[in-house]
């Protein structure tokens, strides 16, 4: 049986759709969807998590995707990775203010990440967005000044980066170490 639904589309509206491997998201009410992503995203994923997990601060947690962050009734992402205060952690979602959303850029959401999802983060106050490239590899750190983001940082290859907060030294190219797919 289908549902109908009407726009603009609302938080609740997600629950309806099938668990299919692709990924729903809402931005003002209109709905975007992603298929799965590839292996070496996914492995890019990985090796972050296991840099940023150890060196959350205690009030933190950090969800890999999927996991539902609600900026607004409308406006509903699943960034890849989210690093947010406990706080904004409820039974259905993360709603509230995130310190950290986390993209790897994939051929089919590049645009989407860069463009749409930046303007959103910065919209709603995400003070930290970190877009990942593996096929570069890069990592361009963008931080809130007002409301857009500011570049940080933009590291590539094998140059260092390190983060101030997260208490992280790295190279984009360890996040696609050992992946030869």
């Amino acid at each position: 049986m289908q549902t109908k639904l009407t726009l603009p589309l609302a938080y609740d509206d997600l629950a309806r759709f099938p668990a299919d491997g692709n990924r729903y998201e809402l931005i003002e009410g209109s709905l975007h969807v992603s298929p799965s992503p590839v292996p070496r995203h996914q492995h890019c994923i990985a090796q972050l998590i296991c840099l940023l997990a150890p060196n959350l601060r205690a009030d933190q947690l950090l969800f890999p995707a999927p996991a539902d962050v609600i900026f607004s009734g409308g406006t509903v992402l699943e960034p890849d990775i989210v690093v947010a205060p406990r706080s904004s952690i409820t039974v259905r979602a993360i709603e509230g203010p995130v310190d950290l959303v986390v993209e790897v850029l994939s051929p089919s959401t590049r645009r989407y990440d860069q463009v749409m999802k930046r303007a959103t983060y910065a919209a709603h106050g995400v003070a930290e967005y970190w877009i990942v490239d593996p096929d570069a590899p890069s990592l361009t750190v963008l931080r809130l000044d007002g409301d857009d983001y500011r570049q940080h940082a933009h590291v590539v290859g094998d140059a260092r980066f390190r983060h101030d907060w997260l208490d992280i030294e790295f190279a984009p190219r360890d996040l696609v170490a050992g992946f030869d797919a």
